[in-house]
């Protein structure tokens, strides 16, 4: 079993994602490895929280940090460059001399959305989340191959109970159409402090987890 998890699109620190559910259960991580689009300069300024941030080498990735003994943060990622995810998996590995797949062999995401959503009517909004999550899938199994993972790899989803962004039937479409081989959601509902993208809103949601397995063997992708 994998030691740890990584998560993808992560913003307010007092936000971050829960990597210890799993459908009906949990697990404990030993370390984690979070990813955010957010530049460091951004996300200091966004959440004010103080780090010691360091510079990876040999990446595209030009900031991370260390929160704790067991979590580190990689910023400027973007959930939809292959790259990038490989470059934060080996950083990950580097700091925590640890394998590729005791990260990527558990990705989560908690309410993904579309920059610009705000501007956007409802059915623009959801189609463009469904690509949003079909792109992002298919960017974690590339990624995923890249480092020589060949075993399945679990997609975990955290998204609102009535989310009118991306329905629940749209949001299993696109995970299928991005890869996966099979989508299910949790029989509970969760309940999770959730912040806007922007930052400026944060409450807390009743949440469904979702879970989508890529890879595995009769993929195609």
């Amino acid at each position: 079993m994998s030691k740890g998890a990584m998560t993808i699109a992560e913003g307010d620190f007092d936000c971050k994602t829960d990597v210890s559910l799993i459908l009906n259960g949990s697990v404990f991580r030993e370390f984690v490895l979070r990813t955010t689009f957010n530049t460091l300069e951004q996300w200091k300024s966004k959440y004010k929280k103080g780090i010691s941030p360091f510079q990876p080498k040999g990446t595209q990735l030009k900031d991370a940090a260390v929160v704790d003994e067991k979590e580190l943060w990689v910023f400027g990622v973007d959930a939809n460059n292959v790259q990038h995810l490989v470059d934060s998996v080996r950083i990950a590995c580097d700091r925590f001399n640890t394998r590729p797949d005791d990260f990527i062999s558990n990705v989560y995401v908690k309410n993904l959305n579309i920059e610009g959503e705000n501007e956007m009517d409802t059915l623009a909004r959801i189609k463009a989340n469904e690509e949003l999550y079909k792109g992002v899938t298919r960017t974690v199994i590339e990624a995923a191959k890249i480092l020589g993972v060949t075993n399945d790899v679990s997609f975990y989803i955290y998204s609102a109970s009535k989310n009118h962004k991306i329905p629940k039937a749209e949001l299993h479409s696109a995970l299928k159409q991005g890869g996966a081989q099979s989508v299910k959601m949790d029989s509970g509902v969760h309940f999770f402090k959730v912040g806007s993208n922007d930052g400026s809103i944060a409450r807390v949601m009743p949440t469904n987890l979702h879970h989508a397995v890529l890879l595995g063997k009769n993929s195609l992708i």
